[in-house]
Order: structure tokens, then C-alpha cells, then sequence
């Protein structure tokens, strides 16, 4: 019997400060931790890696933005289910100015992390040194499947920390969105 060895990827969703339909802005950890809180997260119909993202997959939820935690990672959980937004239901805060999305990934076991995990510090310790953190994260999900750094970020005794298996730094290395 064959088995598939490859490294399981850690999924890695952005949340960035949105502005709301008022002209003010919107902190991206107000947005995580509302979809957080919600056990859901949106996925757009251009999204990278949308099609990867199945159940069982682990996923890390980073904030780009201005706040104090902007460029960590902030919680872990994994994905139960996705499912087609027919319904054009918004999840976001309300007068959030983001539209409702194509999907709607289902979350269990979220975790914030205490204290969170610096990205672009975490890679560097893995070996992967990267100068544009914003082009690379372009398009809200990137996978990586470096064990090191899924272990910085999840954490050595977090199931598949130890799956996740060789960042590639740069977005030309990620593969193509998808």
C-alpha cells in the first residue's frame, strides 16, 4: 500500500486592518478575533492555496497592519469544514467594509498564542530569511511546510508541528496561488 509522505502544510490566513463603510478603520485583531470568536473564516474566490485548505488542515492567523501585534502570528487552530457561501452571508464586524465571501472555512481547536510569534523573526530562526514580508503573504493564505518553522509557531508539542514540512521564503518559491 502506497502512503502519501509529503509534509502536511501549515496554512498561514491574514487578517489586515479593513475600513469600515464610514471611512475608520477597523484594527486587524478586532477582525481575527471576531472570526476567531466565530469559529469561521472567510475565503475569497481568489484566495491562494483555497483549493489545499480541507479538513484537518492546521492553520496560523497573522495580523498585517498597524497595531501593536501587526506582522505576528496570533492563533492556531484547524480547519473542520468548508463550506460555499450561497447564502452571501458576511461574517465580518459589522459596517466592516469586506464582502461577503466565496467560502467559509469552519475552525476547531483555536488557540491565541501567548505571547504571539513574531513572522518574519520565526523565519529567520527556521533558515529563511525574507525581505518582503507583505508581497509574500499578497493574496491572504500562503502554505509553508518547513517543520521548524511550523514548530516556532505552533509550537513542539502541537500536533502537526511536526508534519508541517521546507518554507520556501520568497513568493516565487510558494508555488502558484490556488
Amino acid at each position: 500500500m502506497l502512503t502519501d509522505s509529503a509534509p502536511k502544510p501549515l496554512f498561514l490566513l491574514v487578517a489586515t486592518d479593513p475600513t469600515r463603510r464610514n471611512g475608520t478603520a477597523v484594527k486587524a485583531r478586532e477582525l481575527a478575533a471576531h472570526r476567531l470568536a466565530a469559529g469561521l473564516w472567510p475565503l475569497y474566490a481568489r484566495t491562494p492555496n483555497r483549493k489545499a485548505l480541507v479538513p484537518g488542515a492546521a492553520v496560523a492567523f497573522y495580523l498585517g497592519g498597524t497595531g501593536a501585534e501587526g506582522g505576528c502570528v496570533v492563533a492556531v487552530a484547524r480547519v473542520a469544514d468548508k463550506r460555499t457561501n450561497r447564502s452571501g452571508r458576511r461574517i465580518d464586524p459589522p459596517g466592516c467594509g469586506t464582502e461577503p465571501p466565496d467560502q467559509l472555512l469552519v475552525l476547531v481547536a483555536v488557540r491565541w498564542l501567548a505571547p504571539p510569534v513574531r513572522l518574519k523573526d520565526a523565519m529567520q530562526a527556521a533558515g529563511h530569511p525574507v525581505k518582503n514580508l507583505g508581497n509574500m503573504l499578497q493574496g491572504g493564505c500562503r502554505a509553508f511546510t518547513d517543520t521548524a518553522l511550523a514548530t516556532l509557531i505552533l509550537g513542539p508539542t502541537t500536533p502537526g508541528a511536526e508534519e508541517a514540512g521546507a518554507c520556501v521564503a520568497s513568493s516565487a518559491r510558494l508555488g502558484p496561488p490556488g
